[in-house]
């Protein structure tokens, strides 16, 4: 049923039917205009300006609960580590990975600083190793999985995520979620490497088959092309 569009329906409600099918049949993207982001200031008056890590943390943290299973598969200063940390409590469990040595040091760093260390197991590895690091009984088993990629803030620029081991850590990841657990990749398309890796992510993800995975791409709420943007894979 489609309802709401007044004097306009006859020319509006058979391409928004058209997009409903795609998305539903084709696994295609809503159009921007459908979204209720589209009400959504960038900068509203008042509030912190629109974030691709806030909305992903906002919509992973739906998905995690005391004693859940998550994994962060690119620690970096350990931001992303931490809030998965307190979202499991003590009877849950983070696994991090990092292949810079600083990465790992840094994200220590904050885990002590907020007694979270114990619910821990950091990891100075590529998250290619995903499946071969975490223990093979929370194969399956995984609440969340959360990937921020590009380069270590405040770090060297030219050492960035790689499109080839990210696509193996997201194929990997899928095979250790859960019914119903989430995979989040924030995404980066304006640092040199960043747009291929975006473009590559962006297919895997729609590709992904529609009877097993819900997708989830949530762009900047004015467009911006080079703005950094969150999407999720929900495991059904």
């Amino acid at each position: 049923a489609f309802n709401g569009f007044g004097s306009k329906g006859s020319s509006q409600i058979p391409y928004f039917a058209d997009a409903l099918v795609a998305y539903l049949f084709e696994n295609k993207a809503l159009p921007s205009e459908t979204l209720p982001s589209r009400f959504q200031s960038s900068q509203p008056s008042g509030n912190a300006p629109w974030k691709a890590t806030e909305v992903a943390k906002n919509r992973v943290l739906r998905n995690i609960h005391p004693g859940d299973i998550a994994i962060d598969a690119t620690a970096g200063n350990g931001h992303d580590t931490a809030w998965l940390a307190q979202a499991v409590g003590d009877s849950g469990h983070v696994y991090a990975f990092d292949i810079q040595k600083q990465a790992i040091a840094n994200t220590r760093d904050r885990l002590s600083n907020a007694d979270l260390t114990q619910r821990v197991t950091l990891l100075e590895k590529g998250h290619e190793h995903l499946n071969a690091s975490v223990p093979e009984v929370c194969h399956g088993n995984v609440a969340a999985i959360v990937f921020n990629l590009g380069y270590l803030p405040g770090s060297d620029k030219s050492v960035i995520t790689r499109s080839d081991s990210t696509l193996a850590a997201l194929n990997q990841g899928l095979q250790l979620l859960k019914p119903h657990g989430i995979l989040s990749v924030t995404v980066y398309p304006a640092h040199a490497g960043g747009g291929d890796e975006t473009e590559l992510v962006l297919q895997w993800a729609k590709a992904l088959p529609p009877t097993k995975f819900e997708i989830e791409i949530v762009k900047h709420p004015r467009g911006s092309k080079t703005s950094p943007f969150p999407l999720f894979v929900s495991a059904l």
